[in-house]
């Protein structure tokens, strides 16, 4: 315990025990009807891949398997890999030197190989990932389609979640609140009609 909780390893061990809370929030939203995974992946990666070109910054998105793997998922594996390489540096590489080095570079150093690592491992990973093979689509093409609440009540200026599938057949959970002076609640199907600033607009199906 006490190499775990070293100096020298006190980031590497923060980056493995936070990689073990993510696992038990998403099996316990799970429980609840709530992915944290899918929900991080819609509220954050899907707006920003329509808004890259096509080089330039989506060629390392590429690279980096961000466009083929869930947000959260991407992170969990950069922190696994940071996290082991970390290990693996200070257990074996520095424990064999004669002079110190200094924390913030051999951290740096697992940060750079943690990143090849994910995008080495992270194809392999999409590939287990059905969803996420499937061509990626503008959030704007969900307008009309029916989408399921899964979690809460929505009411206006506080958003619920739901689930809707598009036409590749993914799975998008995303936040919905109505457009009229309605509720909605878990079990609710309705209809997204336009995006706005807390997610999307809907109202009821009839």
């Amino acid at each position: 315990m006490s190499f775990l909780f070293s100096d020298a390893n006190m980031f590497y061990s923060a980056a493995l025990v936070f990689v073990v809370l993510l696992f038990m929030v998403e099996v316990l939203g799970l429980l609840f009807g709530l992915s944290l995974v899918g929900l991080l992946d819609d509220i954050v990666s899907v707006d920003a891949k329509a808004d890259l070109s096509a080089t330039g910054p989506s060629e390392l998105l590429s690279w980096l398997c961000l466009d083929r793997l869930p947000l959260l998922v991407w992170l969990i594996l950069w922190l696994t890999c940071f996290g082991a390489t970390g290990f693996f540096i200070t257990s074996f590489l520095l424990a064999g030197l004669p002079f110190g080095v200094p924390a913030a570079l051999h951290i740096v150093v697992s940060m750079i190989f943690a990143t090849f690592l994910t995008a080495k491992f992270g194809g392999g990973l999409a590939k287990l990932i059905p969803k996420q093979q499937s061509t990626a689509i503008d959030t704007e093409s969900l307008v009309g389609s029916a989408a399921v609440i899964t979690l809460g009540t929505a009411c206006a200026g506080s958003p619920a979640e739901a689930k809707v599938t598009d036409a590749f057949q993914q799975l998008h959970y995303v936040m919905v609140e109505p457009m009229e002076n309605d509720n909605f609640v878990k079990g609710d199907t309705v209809i997204l009609v336009q995006k706005g600033p807390r997610g999307w607009l809907a109202t009821r199906y009839q």
